[in-house]
């Protein structure tokens, strides 16, 4: 849940890079996710590339020349990311897999394409080198889906091929396969392109604006010397793509560690990459960029009480981290529960005002900055806010946002239903991750298509627990969801669903 994100991403080519480390979308426009930072950015606005708004096509990011390639509707673009710009590639070959499934196969350094055919699946190569497309003559036997999946194993040399439950075809067995296929065999060890890459890099800062840069020796090779970059990112996102990188120092090849003085300035996540150096000073792969900024939080809990909005979160794993940054925002929808809640489309991303003035450093804060809130009623609801959390680093670099959380009661562990045998139903569901002072409530789905579904008891109830004693309207399927409420009548987020009976 970060505060600026992508929206819906269906029938999107995803597809990851491996020299940024971060997952890449295109539909069109050009978008990533920095898992780190908890961030999404946005690059072309997609009016030079092969149009805005394809989709269901493939894209993927091709490691030796760091360019996206995508598949238009009859045409083939690479995407340079530190340019922001597309380039048409016109190949040669009069095959268009608009629509195919693609991925890179590293072993023979072409990217394969997998399409419907009527007789079968279709299988087209890409022949990067020569910037050629071919369609390769059918084998046999082969899968006939058409809804499926594909992804390559680097160690193995094959595509994996991952069916629907439907063929859409008539008269054949629609039974989920699996099927592999290998273009070329490689008569021995499968060659990984970015094996002499050094691994495991992290950044940790000290209060005197020491930046210790470390990692692992790559899985292939013995490299001479190591060469460390910094990258200085762009402009108020930092985001890697747009990072300017400078050569930072060298250290000797049974080195594991580069110490780097950051200035009184430097307060923003700026980026190291480790490369190995061979004969003549030729440089391998680059490892995987680190972030001078701790990883953004993975969970965080709002909830409120009598005394205010009490907010938890898990503690930071980097050793630097000696502090967090509490923001909040107004959250103008009154009723959430009317639509999906969407932090980007509320306009939250530039609402958001920091709270704490030094960093917080327990693993929770009570806001009693807000006003008290008015009793919810079955057609009212009390004003509620969004709250993130940033880790801060030991140079006072913050890290990206926690997921946008609402104030209000998280969502149980699992429930578990028992049937019993004169028709009642046990419900029983764990605590949640920060607890509240209202109760429980339990709602039943009677309709197993999902429409409807209505709530067991009125009062909430206190343990978490509850027999279900009603069978009616009689169904064929039964599901429950359990929430919590808060002190002030405010229901939470739902459970996961739990079937007691005729379940799918």
């Amino acid at each position: 849940k970060p505060p600026r994100h992508y929206g819906r991403l269906n029938m999107v080519a995803g597809t990851s890079d491996p020299i940024h480390g971060l997952a890449v979308f295109s539909h069109g426009r050009v978008a990533t996710y920095d898992i780190h930072a908890n961030r999404w950015d946005f690059m072309t606005t997609g009016e030079d590339g092969p149009g805005r708004g394809i989709g269901n096509t493939g894209g993927v990011f091709h490691p030796g020349s760091g360019r996206l390639i995508v598949v238009g509707r009859r045409s083939t673009w690479a995407y340079e990311p530190a340019a922001d710009q597309w380039t048409d590639l016109k190949p040669d070959g009069d095959v268009h897999p608009y629509r195919w499934m693609m991925v890179h196969d590293t072993a023979s350094d072409v990217m394969l394409a997998f399409g419907r055919g009527d007789e079968g699946m279709r299988v087209a190569v890409y022949h990067i080198a020569e910037n050629r497309w071919e369609e390769l003559p059918p084998t046999y036997p082969r899968p006939n889906y058409g809804a499926f999946d594909v992804a390559y194993d680097e160690r193995r040399n094959v595509t994996v091929i991952s069916g629907g439950n439907d063929t859409w075809r008539s008269g054949e067995s629609a039974v989920r396969e699996t099927w592999t296929y290998r273009y070329r065999p490689t008569n021995g060890a499968v060659a990984d392109p970015l094996a002499d890459r050094p691994r495991e890099v992290g950044v940790e800062t000290d209060t005197n604006g020491l930046a210790r840069v470390t990692w692992q020796a790559p899985r292939q090779g013995s490299p001479e010397r190591y060469r460390v970059y910094r990258g200085f990112g762009e402009g108020p996102r930092q985001q890697v793509w747009r990072a300017e990188w400078q050569a930072a120092g060298e250290v000797a090849g049974d080195a594991r560690l580069f110490e780097d003085r950051l200035g009184a300035d430097d307060r923003k996540p700026d980026y190291y990459r480790v490369l190995p150096l061979g004969e003549k000073d030729k440089e391998g792969s680059p490892s995987y960029p680190a972030s001078a900024a701790p990883a953004a939080l993975r969970q965080l809990s709002a909830v409120r009480s009598a005394e205010g909005i009490r907010l938890d979160w898990p503690a930071a794993s980097a050793d630097d981290v000696v502090g967090y940054h509490v923001y909040r925002a107004p959250v103008p929808e009154a009723n959430y529960w009317r639509r999906r809640f969407d932090p980007w489309r509320l306009g939250l991303y530039e609402r958001y005002e920091r709270l704490t003035d030094a960093p917080v450093q327990e693993t929770e804060w009570l806001d009693q900055a807000v006003p008290d809130a008015q009793q919810a009623s079955e057609d009212s609801w009390p004003e509620t806010f969004a709250y993130i959390v940033r880790p801060v680093n030991a140079w006072g670099i913050e890290g990206g946002p926690s997921p946008v959380t609402l104030a209000v009661p998280s969502p149980p562990s699992a429930p578990r239903a028992i049937p019993w045998v004169d028709g009642a139903r046990m419900v029983l569901w764990g605590p949640a991750v920060a607890e509240h002072d209202g109760g429980w409530h339990l709602m039943r789905q009677d309709d197993w298509q999902g429409q409807y579904a209505f709530r067991v008891h009125g009062v909430p109830a206190r343990g978490h627990g509850w027999i279900d004693r009603e069978d009616y309207p009689a169904s064929s399927r039964r599901r429950y969801y359990a929430y919590g409420v808060d002190a002030h009548g405010t229901v939470g987020i739902p459970s996961a669903g739990v079937w007691s009976q005729g379940f799918p």
